[in-house]
């Protein structure tokens, strides 16, 4: 026991080490800080979200260089020509599509695609919420196990000192004296064990946030309990608030408007130009014409072009299908995951009330002498790892909540309405 011990001292410094330069410092003295302030600093400084971002730029840049497929273009050049009489000159033209079904096709894609990179950047935003939501209340978990562990550790503590002077008076045994001893040397490993997990959260939570701060974490706020609807309200709920949904919608539209793309790239163009040349020591002309441009063969560039197309489609089709479905069970396994949690912190609410009852007794049998300091030790003992468990169970159904109100689009929904 005592080389476990040991061995937890010297290596829990090491891991403290490694999670400094992440550390979200706890002060009482500093603010505090509640869990909506949290995600509005993640949102506004995580890196990996704010890299999202530029998605959507690059898909408007693309989205510009389609639309200019159908815009004037104006190009100046200059020659030079065997010809004596025109050896140099210049040229200035304007260019005017007329009919390009393909790039207006194009177009379309592309402007759909713009809405569906925005969806997709919105799916990631919920995400980054749920994300800093649960590293929020970890962290919180981790420091009240070890607000119970230090209690707990003081209280072993006084019992052992106890034990040992009646160990000396030869009132108690030397194995009674040791399972006092084993008691007290669990709880410092506890605290060990707790310091640890503090620091580790601690860790994650800034990470996320994207800045080290010196802060005060307050308690967690109220849920929604979307758990008391119908399932069939939350999945209709699910189907019209998702972001990766709709992005997945778009998505499949975007690929039909570049199936039809690639199709009418088989069909004839138009345009119209106009330009006019200046040669040296000749005056203006002006030309125009009108071009009909006519697809024959290309080496199979656009039939290649049309079936990855194609293929495409029918992609974006079956992720949007298998999407539909992943919601409904995502949906149906949170809501059995919530009434699980609820069952068993039920359960552990009693099994805290008998432990607060059975270590009450404990003291008042103590104190009239018919148990011995040992009997009141194991009890409390007992009653340390039901609060324990209870603030564990406690978490796991307010995480449960909340990712139900995830799967269900937004988990500051469930915040915003608590």
């Amino acid at each position: 026991m005592y080389r476990i011990l040991i061995s937890m001292l010297l290596i829990c410094p090491t891991l403290w080490a490694q999670s400094a330069f992440l550390a979200l410092e706890t002060d009482l003295g500093a603010p505090k800080i509640n869990l909506l302030a949290a995600i509005d600093i993640a949102l506004s400084k995580n890196e990996h979200l704010l890299q999202s971002a530029q998605d959507i730029s690059a898909q408007i840049g693309l989205a510009k260089q389609a639309r200019s497929k159908l815009l004037p273009t104006i190009e100046g050049s200059a020659y030079v020509s065997r010809d004596p009489t025109e050896s140099m000159g210049s040229q200035l033209g304007l260019r005017v599509p007329l009919i390009d079904v393909s790039a207006m096709f194009n177009i379309k894609s592309a402007s759909i695609s713009v809405n569906a990179i925005k969806a997709t950047y919105e799916r990631r935003r919920d995400a980054l919420v749920f994300d800093v939501a649960l590293a929020y209340i970890d962290a919180l978990l981790q420091q009240r196990l070890l607000k119970l562990a230090q209690e707990q550790h003081a209280s072993s503590e006084i019992r052992f000192a106890s034990a040992k002077r009646k160990a000396a008076l030869g009132e108690i045994s030397k194995l009674d004296l040791k399972r006092a001893e084993l008691v007290c040397a669990r709880t410092t490993a506890q605290i060990v064990k707790s310091k640890a997990g503090v620091k580790t959260s601690a860790g994650q939570l800034a990470y996320l946030l994207g800045e080290n701060l010196q802060i005060t974490l307050d308690d967690l706020p109220k849920l929604s309990e979307f758990d008391q609807q119908d399932r069939v309200i939350l999945n209709d709920i699910a189907k019209t608030s998702r972001e990766d949904l709709k992005a997945q919608s778009l998505a499949v539209q975007s690929a039909l408007f570049a199936q039809r793309s690639a199709l009418w790239m088989f069909m004839p163009t138009l345009d119209a130009k106009a330009s006019l040349s200046k040669a040296l020591e000749k005056d203006h002309q002006w030309q125009s014409r009108i071009d009909l441009t006519i697809p024959f063969y290309d080496g199979g560039f656009r039939y290649g072009l049309l079936q990855s197309a194609r293929a495409y489609t029918l992609s974006q089709k079956y992720k949007k299908q298998l999407l539909e479905r992943e919601i409904l069970l995502e949906v149906e396994g949170a809501l059995n995951e919530v009434q699980k949690q609820k069952e068993l912190f039920e359960v552990e609410l009693q099994l805290v009330a008998i432990g607060e009852a059975s270590f009450k007794s404990a003291e008042n049998r103590y104190a009239l002498g018919q148990a011995t300091s040992l009997d009141v030790l194991d009890e409390q003992t007992r009653l340390f790892e039901a609060q324990n468990n209870l603030e564990k169970v406690g978490v796991s159904l307010y995480a449960a909540r909340l990712r139900l109100a995830y799967i269900l689009g937004d988990p500051r929904k469930a915040l915003a309405n608590g």
